[in-house]
């Protein structure tokens, strides 16, 4: 599920219409300037491979998903949902 999200969101269209251009995809949880930091690399926006690995999980087409996440934490993280 995790990975089939990543694959499902269009960060990048996200950065462009929502935070002015104002970002850059992560490749990590965190910055490269926090302690910590471990790049994990990145997920391209693939519709087809996210319906593949949710297909995988056992999710069902139409079957409703529920994400939980804080508003007003982060500038436009509102919008941004």
């Amino acid at each position: 599920m995790r990975q089939a999200l990543n694959y499902a969101v269009d960060k990048q269209a996200i950065i462009t219409n929502v935070l002015f251009g104002a970002g850059e995809p992560m490749d990590a949880p965190m910055a490269p300037s926090l302690f910590g930091y471990c790049k994990m690399g990145t997920y391209e926006f693939d519709q087809a491979k996210a319906k593949q690995l949710l297909t995988e999980a056992g999710v069902t087409p139409g079957m409703p998903i529920s994400l939980l996440h804080p508003t007003g934490r982060y500038v436009q993280d509102k919008e941004a949902t």
